[in-house]
């Protein structure tokens, strides 16, 4: 998004210029194309969408003011109309005067830096020579990377489970678990258990599933653990 030549200068796809509206908009296009292309089993061309929607999801958090005016939670309106949306500036020339009360961009990378509203925002970074707002970069990657995991999750709960693991060709194979009581009071039954259970897994040895065997504990509420070592079951 930032080196193709139909996206690298477009502020719609980077949240600059106060293009907030037509950026906003964009991101609902790219979601609901990610969402058609994982039903219709189009994995790469919905990985193609959801990294620029992903991309544009992030610019927001670097390049608008949202950080600096105290907000320390995602702004949920870009993906979900639904939530209230906050006012935005309107759009003024590229080259704004100060006195408009507006930033610019900023950094070495920022052509206009000398003209009108000198300095920036942009938070793009660590380093002062490209982000002039430098010092609040790790809160703009904490908001942004909030923003992609609650995305992340509402794609998976959109698709479902299965769908949402084949986009990203991960594929979990099934787990086997067993849940014993571990209460002090429960030895003799806690010792049949950990021999079937040891039964089960030997049984299973040389098959391709399950692999994966997991083990939840429980005792009495209220009760610690004071059994002795040889009473607790462990199997992996």
């Amino acid at each position: 998004m930032d080196f193709l030549s139909s996206t690298r200068s477009d502020p719609v796809y980077h949240f600059d210029s106060e293009r907030v509206e037509e950026a906003v908009d964009m991101l609902q296009q790219f979601w609901a194309q990610t969402l058609l292309s994982v039903r219709s089993r189009d994995n790469q061309g919905a990985r193609r969408s959801l990294g620029c929607l992903f991309h544009s999801l992030q610019d927001f958090y670097s390049h608008s003011n949202w950080v600096e005016m105290g907000q320390n939670s995602i702004y949920l309106h870009l993906l979900h109309p639904g939530e209230p949306a906050i006012p935005v500036a309107s759009v003024s020339l590229f080259y704004a005067s100060r006195d408009t009360g507006k930033c610019s961009h900023g950094g070495l990378l920022d052509s206009s830096r000398h003209h009108g509203a000198r300095g920036g925002i942009n938070k793009d970074s660590t380093s002062p020579f490209f982000s002039p707002h430098h010092y609040l970069h790790g809160d703009a990657a904490r908001l942004a990377t909030a923003a992609t995991i609650t995305t992340l999750r509402d794609l998976r709960d959109a698709v479902g489970t299965e769908s949402f693991l084949r986009l990203f060709s991960v594929w979990q194979q099934p787990a086997l678990v067993f849940v014993m009581d571990t209460t002090g009071s429960m030895f003799e039954e806690i010792t049949a258990a950990r021999l079937r259970a040891l039964s089960i897994i030997q049984a299973r040895a040389d098959s391709q599933q399950p692999r994966t065997y997991i083990l939840v504990p429980f005792h009495d509420p209220g009760e610690r653990e004071q059994a002795p070592a040889s009473q607790h079951v462990v199997l992996l």
